[in-house]
């Protein structure tokens, strides 16, 4: 390992810099399918996490709709929701990374369990604002999405009718 260090430190600058930022981008492009595929999973796992993913990927698909429909001012809205959702993201990871700085010089290895998880943070909030299949119809999937909500949420409209009924 060390030898190819050696190698690629002797390498013109410029050629370290564009093999960088390949490295970089192969990170990005890897976290990016990486998260993707887990938060697929994960949702998978409860109704509740299932439930989440699709208001968020719904979110996204309301929003390109709103663009394709030209209601910009609706469009800028969802826009603006979903930079604030991920920005929640962006936030708990800079407190894990804080405090893996913070906690890394006492036990070395609480600060690479602080930068997993701001990379973890970093990369969910990233897959908020992610881009979307556009090949579909978005009216068509946001269509998808509330019957599959609404499968997994049968009874929560009869309840909030109920609950208002009952308190009148």
């Amino acid at each position: 390992m060390s030898d190819i260090l050696t190698i690629i430190i002797e390498w013109p600058l410029i050629i370290q810099g564009a093999l960088g930022s390949g490295l970089f981008w192969l990170v990005l492009l890897l976290g990016q399918k990486i998260t993707f595929l887990s938060s697929r999973i994960i949702s998978q796992r409860s109704e509740k996490n299932e439930i989440h993913y699709l208001k968020t990927l719904r979110d996204k698909y309301i929003g390109l709709k709103a663009h394709q429909d030209k209601n910009i001012p609706f469009a800028n809205y969802v826009i603006t929701g979903s930079i604030y959702k991920s920005l929640r993201s962006l936030y708990k990871g800079l407190i894990w990374l804080a405090l893996g700085l913070c906690f890394g010089s006492v036990i070395p290895v609480l600060g690479v369990v602080g930068f997993m998880g701001c990379i973890y943070h970093m990369f969910k909030g990233l897959s908020v604002v992610q881009a979307i299949d556009t090949s579909a119809s978005p009216s068509e999937k946001i269509a998808e999405i509330n019957e599959r909500i609404s499968e997994l949420e049968p009874n929560k409209s009869s309840n909030t009718d109920g609950e208002n009924a009952a308190g009148s």
